[in-house]
């Protein structure tokens, strides 16, 4: 049981005392009342830190308060605390007071009472506000609860807690969804691609299967769409993103060390109160070169053992394969939904709306239908004409890419082109979907990497 140590607290949190408390008697006051979607606030909040909650016929508030100086010194702060309060919220019935301090014993023979504890209580009613005192002794009964002990050691530990681990996990999905675009800039408009429906369904088939295979052709916008409905959920709902690469390991703990010591088992327990949650493993083509299937089976398992819905991506040109696994390897049943590309209808409506003229060219116009490749258009638009074939237009995505003219300097354009070209066509021969690079320039690799085109293990 992690001590409940008010040194470590505020050496952990050193001049942000005040913020950090407010959140642990936020996430206490939510455990007390069994509140696991959270509380409606406004920014800069007055007299209590959330708007009311409605218990039985009361509305209850609550005000936190970390103090350096005793309670008795602070008495005026309080009582002005319980007037905003009260003036904002006309409705009010009661307010529970947090506090760091305890109250000092009353050095009267007849009562243990302090003056300043009852001065602050009998301002309260002639304001008809009750007061409850959450006090240090408090904390550690509510914190010693197994269902609040992670706070505990969050809070009050100064090593790495299972919160912080959460933390870094939700940075790691949010550093693969940040590069992700999806909206296409051009001009002064911003082109936002209608994805509502897909994230309807994506958000009904967990209903019908825990497992989900996201698929459409290379560049169609299947991460896209992840991330738009990440940003949907993301404030009430568990969301984590791992590359399928990530999990050619051989052992499942593994992925999560890096987070610190922490295990699949913390990840599985951390969440096991939450009814809605979600995995997406992306790139899923790429499980078939995983080296050790049974620790993607045992990781597979653990989630869908606790209720976790998982969603796939990938290539639509791997789906059969994928599917395959999943029947004859992993023997799970699954839902399939597939990205479209956009239709020629709805690639003139965007032309007519955001203004511009699309090629002449039939075989480009279909390669535009992929949002990826319209994006790569439309940013090239002031330089291109409709008469544009398709071959020049992938150069110039070849020269936009790969020979960069920001590196001519030392030929290393050349070297680029050749590096990718040599990568390519080992990957072809190889029939891998990732090569080893042990005889490549680690300059071009990296130089390479930098700019996306190829990712390194």
């Amino acid at each position: 049981m992690q001590k409940i140590n008010w040194n470590n607290f505020k050496a952990k949190y050193n001049e942000k005392e005040q913020k950090c408390f407010e959140r642990l008697c936020y996430l206490l006051f939510c455990s007390e009342f069994n509140i696991n979607t959270g509380i409606f606030r406004y920014k800069n909040q007055t007299g209590i830190e959330t708007e009311p909650i409605k218990v039985d016929d009361k509305l209850i508030g609550f005000q936190a308060k970390f103090y350096e100086t005793k309670i008795s010194e602070n008495k005026e702060d309080i009582k002005d605390s319980i007037a905003k309060a009260k003036s904002k919220n006309k409705k009010l019935n009661k307010i529970l007071f947090y506090l760091n301090k305890e109250f000092s014993e009353s050095s009267k023979k007849d009562t243990k009472e302090p003056a300043y504890k009852t001065e602050i209580e009998n301002y309260s009613k002639s304001q008809s506000i009750e007061i409850e005192w959450r006090v240090p002794s408090h904390f550690e009964a509510q914190l010693a609860l197994d269902k609040n002990r992670t706070l505990a050691q969050h809070f009050f530990g100064l090593g790495k807690s299972v919160i912080d681990f959460v933390s870094e996990l939700t940075q790691h999905t949010e550093s693969i969804l940040t590069p992700i675009h999806s909206k296409i800039e051009f001009e002064h408009y911003e082109i936002k691609i209608d994805r509502s429906h897909a994230i309807k369904k994506l958000k009904a088939i967990p209903n019908e299967s825990s497992l989900v295979i996201l698929s459409g052709e290379a560049g169609v916008g299947k991460t896209a769409v992840i991330k738009d409905f990440y940003n949907l959920i993301k404030e009430k709902t568990p969301l984590f993103v791992f590359k399928a690469t990530e999990l050619n390991i051989p052992n499942i703990n593994q992925l999560f060390t890096n987070y610190g010591q922490f295990t699949l088992f913390d990840f599985i327990k951390e969440h096991q109160d939450i009814d809605e949650k979600y995995i997406v493993i992306d790139s899923a083509e790429k499980l078939s070169d995983i080296e050790q299937q049974e620790v993607f089976k045992e990781f597979l398992s653990a989630l869908l053992d606790n209720n976790w819905k998982i969603i796939f991506t990938t290539r639509y040109s791997y789906l059969d394969g994928l599917k395959f696994q999943f029947i004859e390897i992993y023997r799970v049943n699954f839902q399939s939904l597939n990205i479209n590309s956009l239709t020629v209808e709805e690639l003139i409506g965007l032309s007519e709306n955001y203004s511009f003229n699309l090629p002449n060219n039939k075989r480009l116009l279909e390669l535009l239908r992929i949002p990826f490749y319209l994006n790569e258009y439309l940013q090239n638009y002031g330089t291109l004409e409709n008469t544009i074939s398709f071959s020049d237009f992938k150069d110039i995505l070849w020269n936009k890419q790969i020979s960069k003219t920001t590196y001519r300097k030392n030929n290393i354009h050349i070297k680029r082109e050749e590096c990718f070209l040599k990568i390519a066509s080992k990957r072809a021969n190889e029939g891998h979907l990732f090569i080893k690079a042990d005889d490549y320039d680690d300059y071009i690799l990296h130089n390479l990497e930098v700019d996306e085109i190829i990712k390194s293990l």
